[in-house]
């Protein structure tokens, strides 16, 4: 069965990725959560996600710059952006 394709039109905020990297740098890549260590990608630099603090847009209308921003592993960021209030009690213990 040949693979289906679909095109989409999105409307997105732009972010401005120097501001996530330098996030990223100053943190030596370790998560401001939990403390771990980034791990290396195949490209072999360091792994890990920039933050919004307040996120962007919406209601809460955060801001894209470094003083919004974080420096977390992919878990972390996931359980911030994606978990149940008990998760994020558990990660923020």
């Amino acid at each position: 069965k040949p693979i289906e394709t679909r095109e989409r039109l999105i409307k997105q905020i732009a972010r401005n990725r120097k501001f996530a990297e330098y996030i990223k740098q100053k943190n030596n890549y370790k998560c401001e959560l939990c403390g771990r260590n980034p791990f290396i990608q195949r490209n072999g630099r360091p792994y890990a996600e920039a933050d919004h603090i307040k996120p962007l847009g919406g209601t809460t209308k955060g801001d894209d710059s470094p003083e919004n921003m974080r420096c977390l592993c992919a878990q972390c960021h996931a359980v911030v952006t994606h978990g149940s209030e008990e998760e994020m009690r558990k990660l923020l213990k």
